[in-house]
């Protein structure tokens, strides 16, 4: 989600990720493929696949592989999915996983080699609209950028923030820079490829940043007060749906890290897609895995699977969970060595809906002849009064005016006017009287059940296409010095061996690209593991 740009005139060089030094020899080796299961096509699952072929192939020795990848679903790409407003294939719009930045190395230069056009913002401002963002307490707006493109608007836009705010601005920009420098350092050696996350945020010298909410964090460096209340929490929110003294400080830092941000054009599920197609492995879509079975009795354990058809697969030499393991829902025979430990995660709801409405001023007690002073995406914070658990009539955590869809561009949608394209990401579902009165339009419940009240029953008239969906989006990220293994299993025997966890990461940063760099790190570690094994 981008969140005043304008805000973070900040160029960060884009590093090249090396490849890990794995020990080599003039020689080569032919042996039996390794055979490994990946279970989960998400970013974590993708990225495993697409990696551990790139660097078999760099290696001097030969190092065969044999990948299998389930996935549950009938595609790959995770919590990263689109859809098609009014069901019509020319509005494709992302569900999921919606934006990345430039310093996202692996999907930026994945997007780079695969060929995928990107596109510089995943939302169109509404030509109707004076403002491209405002922020809303629930009472008024503490925030509005300006919807011109033009240098001079943007440098007004920080004039403002200064006047406002003070320096706290600056601070968290040099706060977020320092940060994304030491991040940086996993991409590279001596640090890449990690065999432990604690080991490697505390060599990074990021821990003090995970041990303490985002509010502490501005508070002790002087970035906090109003600046951290109306525009930081406001990210928090729409990113992570938490507020600023709950989430911890690292992963408000990244919230505010959005320079450069971009999507894939049709989605960025082709990033994921394109990588196991790439990665040679044979995709089992439409795949359920009910228990992963160890074999001891050989020389080394192998690994089996059962699967929900009732016929199993297997042997293999190491099994990468990617998922979130208690999502997972397979059983291990016998007890993984290192269990993962039990993470909550929001149920975040996320609505897209098309009307010819658009957002009306009365509904944020502006004049009602005013449409144009209604910002084209609202973020939310909570009155400075407030704690933590207030604003319970904040009942969304943003609103998005995603862009405008013509008739004359559709395919077969049933529509004869132009349509406005909205996403809301709430944390229950909208009722369909909170839409009359955001949009409004008149609109009579009908009886129901109590708190029953859904979008369903308002007229196509008013609401021509909808579509809700609940995920099980990131985890609280609450401040946390504990972190998960990456090896679940085998490490007492090494050789690329055992059951590998890709979705620990999760708990320190919960992002595509940092799914999809310890996808590329289990990969590295088990490549390199099996070039070890050659040199004896």
């Amino acid at each position: 989600m981008r969140l005043l740009a304008s805000l973070f005139l900040l160029t960060t060089g884009l590093v090249a990720a090396q490849q890990p030094q794995i020990p080599l020899s003039h020689e080569k080796h032919t042996t039996e493929p390794h055979r490994i299961a990946i279970i989960g096509g998400g970013a974590g699952g993708a990225s495993t696949a697409y990696h551990l072929k790139q660097f078999a192939e760099a290696s001097e020795y030969d190092v065969p592989l044999d990948i299998t990848l389930f996935e549950k679903e009938s595609r790959i790409g995770g919590r990263t999915t689109t859809v098609n407003a009014l069901n019509d294939s020319a509005f494709p719009v992302e569900l999921g996983g919606s934006i990345f930045v430039k310093i996202n190395h692996i999907l930026y230069n994945a997007t780079r080699d695969f060929g995928l056009d990107i596109k510089s913002r995943a939302f169109e401002s509404r030509p109707d609209s004076d403002y491209d963002l405002g922020v809303w307490d629930g009472k008024q707006f503490v925030f509005k950028q300006s919807s011109s493109d033009g240098r001079w608007q943007g440098y007004w836009d920080i004039a403002k923030l200064l006047w406002k705010y003070g320096l706290a601005p600056i601070r968290t920009r040099n706060l977020v820079s320092t940060v994304i420098g030491k991040f940086l350092r996993f991409y590279e050696e001596p640090l890449f490829p990690f065999s432990s996350l604690q080991g490697v945020i505390e060599e990074a010298e990021l821990l003090e940043h995970l041990s303490v909410s985002g509010k502490e964090m501005l508070d002790a460096y002087g970035a906090g007060g109003a600046f951290g209340n109306d525009i930081v929490q406001a990210s928090t929110r729409v990113n992570y749906a938490q507020n600023l003294d709950q989430i911890h400080g690292l992963e408000t830092l990244v919230c505010m890290s959005t320079d450069g941000a971009m999507a894939v054009e049709g989605g960025n599920w082709q990033i994921f897609d394109e990588a196991v197609k790439r990665s040679g492995a044979k995709a089992r879509l439409n795949t359920t895995v009910l228990e992963v079975r160890k074999d001891t009795a050989g020389s080394n354990p192998t690994y089996s699977l059962t699967l929900s058809n009732g016929s199993s697969s297997g042997p293999y030499d190491a099994v990468v969970l990617a998922a979130p393991y208690q999502f997972a829902n397979i059983s291990f025979e016998p007890a993984l060595t290192h269990k993962p430990f039990p993470v909550d995660y929001v149920s975040l709801h996320v609505t897209l809906f098309t009307s010819p409405h658009v957002l009306s001023p009365t509904f944020f007690d502006l004049p009602a002849d005013s449409p144009a002073s209604v910002p084209s995406t609202i973020l939310t914070t909570l009155q400075t009064s407030s704690d933590a658990t207030a604003g319970e009539s904040l009942t969304f955590y943003s609103i998005s005016s995603l862009r405008t869809l013509h008739p004359s561009q559709s395919h077969h949608a049933n529509v004869t006017s132009p349509q406005h394209l909205y996403k809301i990401f709430s944390s229950a579902p909208l009722k369909a009287s909170f839409l009359s009165r955001l949009l409004s339009f008149p609109h009579t419940s009908p009886v129901y059940e109590v708190d029953e009240d859904p979008i369903s029953a308002i007229s196509h008239s008013d609401i021509s296409w909808s579509l809700e969906k609940v995920w099980h989006s990131y985890p609280y990220e609450v401040p946390r010095t504990e972190f998960e293994h990456i090896r679940l299993d085998g490490e007492e025997v090494g050789h690329g061996r055992g059951v590998w966890y890709t979705s620990g990461i999760e708990s320190f940063i919960s992002t595509m690209e940092t799914s999809a760099l310890m996808g590329k790190n289990v990969a590295a570690l088990i490549v390199q593991e099996l070039a070890d094994g050659f040199e004896y």
